[in-house]
């Protein structure tokens, strides 16, 4: 409330003048002299209630005048506490309601309202505003963005949709979500469209066909806040991953490591410990040492910000990130400098979250590879039956297999083979080749193009050994087979017919060594095979798996069969941060879902400036004028005819009363009164 809004209803003060003009009026009557009163004893005067208010009914009108004289006033300084949705000559239109339900929008504004909460609210307040004929959509811009509802006419469905939109902690997706929003208001027959934008703008907004409107540009405001973006421990060591908005952590803020209390299942001699936190904008690493516990535990950060609700994080035991194990023989895959062999260098760079299992040999118990999602060989040797099932079984559950073939694929033991990455006998030709075909290639962007330079002394002829189903994705200079891919279950196999080695092929040293692993890695990532990922990215089992999944707030939730009878995965995306339990087939795991740091450190750019220049920015006077001044007139009408009537009581009282007086007189009654008690 601003200061002329106060001054303007301080005019309600004045309601004091007529309090006191009615408390202190006393009613006068014209004195009328009657001899016979100095026969009566004088009486001794008392007191009088002169603070009894006279003629309420007078007050009371008087009164409601001033007040709505300083409601008046104040009304064109009041502005509504809501948006209100304005119409182009009247007619209908449709709108998309773009509502941000990522992690950043539970923080609170300095008001204490949660900043989900408030774009709710309005977001309903605006689809009430709409009409017979008006069209809806509803759209949430948490990463993956999602349409809740197309275009429609059934608005109180749209609105009971968006008040019963829980919060999340997924990331951001402002571009897919108003892509969504473009879309579904494309082919309406509305003149008049528009996207309606309920977001702290954590993102750039991208350009859209479609006018957009931002009602709260007060969501965009920049808050305080530091996260716990996860809490992993590997052996006795827990690494914290600790964001920051800005630099307010400074003041003291520290990190503690303790037993979480709800899920011990037992007692636990571990003794809380803490570190202080760098404070600085970004993320930053936090690592506790030598940490034993036999119950679980949990990371927290004292002191307040925005944002309670990334204030603690459970500790995840477990194996970080992407797992893709490799099988090199390290005396012919390595470099001629030395050092790891090609496939693990390659890997290496791309860093991040993939997290390096170099092996020896194949397990052939299918449990070896529960936490692998990506299995890279380099001139594997055929192997048995046991390792066959248990790496198929693997395959078939969504698992990747690159395999580099070379000489050693032609070799086969009695009872080994390399199936199912091949079937069949491959034969090696050690005679010079050409490269790859570049047009074959052309799916892995330019650095592609770099294969077709390769010198090789050899290489392994797959089209006579290609299993059914295949997909040659690159061919030799002399389009025989040189990659191919093939689908198995939610897996996929892919098989190339030259093995890295420097002794046979400078295929390692080329740029397109490094984006084929590009490819792959990105294809992993996307099979949600890791148990480790970020709150929105999906986790896929198989069609027929049982899967039952126990969220962090306890919900349960079972996965049911896809609806496409094609299909052969279904996914679950964990919209909290935090451990879930599995159950597939009844067999239990755990499973980390992670917030990501932009989500903090990611603010809002101009957004008042993007806010102002939007449709319909802003929000309109609470115009109740015409009604208050109706409503004055009509009360001061009555207060003259009731202050008229009054005055015109007062002055004829004392004439009847005089007449009254001069009536019993004469008839002798008071002075028989007098008479009887002498």
């Amino acid at each position: 409330m601003t200061f002329l809004t106060v001054g303007a209803l301080a005019i309600a003060i004045l309601i004091l003048v007529p309090t006191i003009a009615h408390l202190l009026q006393r009613g006068r009557q014209d004195a009328i002299g009657f001899p016979l009163v100095r026969l009566v004893l004088p009486t001794p005067k008392f007191s009088s209630r002169r603070g009894r208010l006279r003629d309420r009914f007078l007050f009371v009108l008087r009164g409601t005048l001033i007040l709505t004289l300083a409601l008046l006033g104040a009304i064109p300084l009041v502005r509504c506490d809501h948006p209100v949705l304005t119409r182009q000559q009247g007619a209908s239109v449709a709108l998309a309601i773009v509502l941000d339900d990522s992690g950043s929008m539970r923080s609170r504004m300095p008001n204490g309202v949660v900043k989900f909460d408030h774009a709710k609210r309005h977001a309903a307040q605006v689809i009430s505003q709409l009409h017979e004929g008006d069209m809806v959509a509803l759209i949430l811009a948490g990463h993956p963005a999602r349409l809740v509802s197309g275009a429609t006419s059934q608005l109180l469905l749209v609105r009971d949709l968006c008040n019963k939109t829980p919060a999340s902690d997924r990331s951001t997706d402002l571009a897919d979500a108003i892509e969504l929003a473009d879309g579904s208001l494309r082919n309406l027959p509305q003149a008049d469209r528009r996207i309606v934008l309920f977001s702290d703008l954590a993102q750039a907004i991208p350009k859209s066909n479609v006018p957009q409107w931002i009602p709260n540009p007060e969501l965009a405001d920049p808050v305080s806040d530091c996260g716990i973006i996860s809490a992993i421990q590997q052996g006795t060591q827990v690494v914290v991953e600790v964001a920051c908005s800005d630099d307010s952590g400074k003041s003291g803020r520290n990190l503690f490591l303790n037993q979480r209390m709800k899920a011990a299942t037992k007692r636990s001699d571990f003794q809380p410990v803490s570190k202080p936190i760098a404070g600085t904008k970004n993320s930053q690493s936090i690592t506790f040492e030598s940490v034993t516990s036999d119950a679980p535990l949990e990371a927290r950060l004292d002191g307040k910000d925005a944002n309670v609700h990334n204030d603690s994080a459970p500790v995840f035991v477990g194996t970080v990130g992407t797992v893709v194990a490799t099988l090199a023989d390290y005396t012919t895959a390595r470099a001629a400098t030395g050092g790891p062999p090609l496939v693990e260098q390659a890997l290496t760079a791309f860093g991040g979250d993939l997290v390096l299992r170099p092996w020896t040999f194949l397990p052939d118990d299918d449990r070896a590879y529960n936490d692998v999602s990506l299995l890279v060989l380099d001139d594997p040797p055929a192997y048995g039956p046991e390792v066959r099932a248990a790496l198929q079984k693997w395959i078939l559950r969504g698992g990747i297999v690159f395999a580099w073939l070379g000489p050693r694929a032609v070799g086969e033991g009695l009872g080994t083979s390399l199936s199912p990455i091949i079937e069949g006998a491959a034969r090696w030709e050690s005679s010079p080749v050409d490269g790859f075909d570049a047009s074959s290639l052309t799916w892995l962007g330019p650095a592609g193009a770099t294969f077709s330079e390769l010198h090789a002394k050899g290489r392994l002829v797959l089209d006579e050994a290609l299993p059914s189903a295949s997909v040659v994705r690159a061919k030799w200079a002399d389009s025989r087979a040189s990659l191919v891919e093939r689908q198995m279950g939610r897996g996929i196999v892919w098989g190339a017919g030259l093995p890295v080695s420097t002794d046979i092929s400078d295929i390692g040293l080329r740029p397109g060594f490094l984006a084929l692993f590009e490819h792959i890695i990105n294809a992993t990532r996307q099979r949600g095979m890791s148990p480790i990922a970020a709150v929105g990215h999906a986790w896929k089992f198989d069609h027929d798996e049982k899967v039952l999944v126990d969220d962090p707030l306890g919900t349960s939730q079972s996965l049911n069969a896809p609806q496409d009878s094609t299909a052969i995965e279904k996914s679950y995306v964990p919209p909290l941060a935090g451990i879930y339990r599995i159950r597939r087939n009844e067999r239990p795991e755990l499973r980390l879902a992670h917030i990501e740091a932009q989500e903090i450190t990611d603010r809002p750019v101009r957004a008042r400036a993007i806010a102002s220049r939007s449709v319909s920015a802003g929000r309109s006077s609470l115009d109740l004028s015409p009604y208050l001044a109706l409503a004055l007139a009509i009360i001061a009408l009555i207060e003259l005819v009731v202050s008229s009537t009054s005055k015109r009581r007062t002055t004829v009282q004392p004439r009847i009363w005089e007449r009254w007086l001069s009536s019993r007189a004469g008839g002798g009654g008071l002075s028989r009164r007098y008479k009887g008690s002498n």
